[in-house]
C-alpha cells in the first residue's frame, strides 16, 4: 500500500499496536530520535501515545511534491513506513531503523 497525503482508506498496524515489531519501532523512536522531532505516519496518535513524540498522518493518495510539502512545513524528521521507500523518495530520504514491518527514514532534503 502506497501512504501519503490525500483521501483514501486508513492503513493499520498489521497485527495490532502491541505487536512485538511495533513495540520495538516504538523503543527506537523514544531512544534515537529527539524529543521535539515531528514525525510522518499513518497511525499518528499511536505513535504519539507510546513515544511521546510529536506525529502526524499520511494517508493514502497524493504525491511526492504534496506530501515534501507536508513535510517541510510541520518540520518532519522522520517518515514512518512498512515495507521499504518508493524510489522517487530515495534522494531524500535515509533509512535509520528497519524490522519486519516498519522502517524509518530521516529525510535529509524535502525537495
Amino acid at each position: 500500500m502506497e501512504l501519503g497525503r490525500g483521501a483514501g482508506p486508513r492503513a493499520t498496524i498489521a497485527n495490532g499496536i502491541t505487536q512485538p515489531d511495533a513495540l520495538e519501532l516504538y523503543a527506537f523512536v523514544r531512544e534515537a530520535t529527539e524529543p521535539d522531532a515531528p514525525l510522518l505516519f499513518f497511525e499518528p496518535r499511536v505513535l504519539t501515545l507510546y513515544t511521546g513524540r510529536p506525529a502526524s498522518e499520511l494517508r493514502v493518495g497524493g504525491d511526492r511534491a504534496g506530501w515534501m510539502a507536508l513535510a517541510e512545513q510541520i518540520g518532519a524528521r522522520y517518515w514512518v513506513r512498512p515495507g521499504g521507500l518508493p524510489d522517487a523518495f530515495r534522494d531524500a530520504l535515509t533509512p535509520v531503523f528497519h524490522n519486519e514491518s516498519f522502517t524509518v527514514f530521516r529525510f535529509d532534503a524535502y525537495r
